[in-house]
């Protein structure tokens, strides 16, 4: 699942960055090879997920030469305070992953955008994530998605 939405978001921000570049078809007298790009990404800190993420980036780097993603990991608390500012100064990250707890607050203050219908639309996101995915809507919109589920478990010896 984390795979998918990385995946996902450097999809949706190489055809930003596509587009950026003119995006159309051109003769090929006039095309140039495109210049290295630099993708900001803030992550939450969790080692185990920082290192599945670095490994990903490091092949979507092999595959893509010239699109490098500075990777920075920060704790949850910092993207919060930073996160606002930075986008306000148009300074901040083009991709964020957050713990689920940011999304309301973000939303609510204008910093997540929703997620628009040709992106997805309502019936495609809870196909995807079921209807568990609503913890994600506010105002009728969807912020967010789920990057996966976690169980928890208490083990005990009835002996003691």
């Amino acid at each position: 699942m984390e795979k998918r939405i990385l995946s996902l978001l450097l999809v949706l921000f190489l055809l930003a960055t596509f587009s950026a570049f003119g995006g159309g078809q051109k003769e090929a007298a006039e095309v140039k090879a495109p210049e290295k790009v630099t993708i900001l990404a803030w992550w939450t800190v969790r080692k185990p997920l920082m290192e599945y993420s670095r490994e990903e980036v490091q092949k979507f780097e092999r595959e893509h030469p010239n699109i490098n993603v500075e990777l920075v990991g920060m704790p949850g608390d910092a993207i919060l305070q930073k996160l606002p500012g930075a986008v306000k100064t148009k300074t901040g990250p083009a991709v964020v992953y957050m713990d689920e707890n940011l999304v309301k607050p973000m939303a609510l203050g204008g910093i997540l955008k929703p997620i628009t219908s040709d992106v997805y639309t309502e019936n495609e996101i809870i196909e995807m994530y079921g209807p568990e995915v609503v913890r994600y809507k506010l105002g009728g919109k969807y912020y967010g998605f789920p990057n996966g589920d976690m169980a928890a478990v208490l083990f005990y010896n009835p002996e003691v």
